[in-house]
């Protein structure tokens, strides 16, 4: 960091409040590391993150200059402005971070409401269904039985039980597409 005499801060500060170019150009190159130094001291994030900060910092400088009447007075403001464009991204992140976890958790919310919907629908096209057909669902999907096995457990064939089963599922899905439209 280059060193700055009063004189210097008193001079540079003057320039910048009467929209001097120049004043800009040469207190950004004494003190633009030092800015970006600061900032990643404070918010202990990476150099991206500073230099982005800084860049906002350096447009408020531009932006809203002030008289400063030595080198202590005009480090202490740039020491403001920096660590004041930090805590404003700072806050614009985090903001953001929020309101994508509350989309995600809203679409969560809806994932699972429309679980439940279908459950509800299933279990309304389960209920129409005779007692014999709803053990042949659940030896099939529940207790993980082959349609061997089940025709085998109830003495039909497995043609038999292979149709009936498919003709059920059939049903189902018509019940329950039928219930979505209500």
């Amino acid at each position: 960091m280059r060193s700055l005499s009063d004189e210097d801060a008193r001079r540079l500060s003057r320039g910048l409040v009467h929209g001097d170019a120049a004043s800009l150009a040469e207190l950004y190159s004494a003190r633009f590391e030092w800015t970006v130094a600061l900032v990643i001291g404070a918010t202990r994030r990476d150099e991206s993150f500073a230099l982005d900060c800084v860049q906002d910092a350096w447009l408020r400088v531009a932006r809203a200059p002030v008289c400063c009447e030595g080198a202590r007075a005009l480090d202490a403001w740039l020491r403001r402005v920096a660590l004041s464009a930090a805590l404003d991204r700072l806050r614009s992140d985090a903001a953001r971070r929020w309101r994508e976890s509350r989309a995600m958790l809203d679409e969560a919310t809806d994932s699972l409401r429309s679980i439940d919907s279908v459950r509800a629908a299933l279990d309304a096209a389960l209920d129409q269904c005779a007692c014999e057909e709803r053990g042949l669902l659940f030896m099939r999907f529940r207790a993980g039985m082959t349609v061997r096995q089940i025709a085998a457990a109830c003495g039909l064939g497995d043609a038999s039980v292979d149709s009936r089963l498919r003709r059920l599922i059939s049903s189902l899905r018509q019940s329950m597409e039928r219930e979505e439209l209500r």
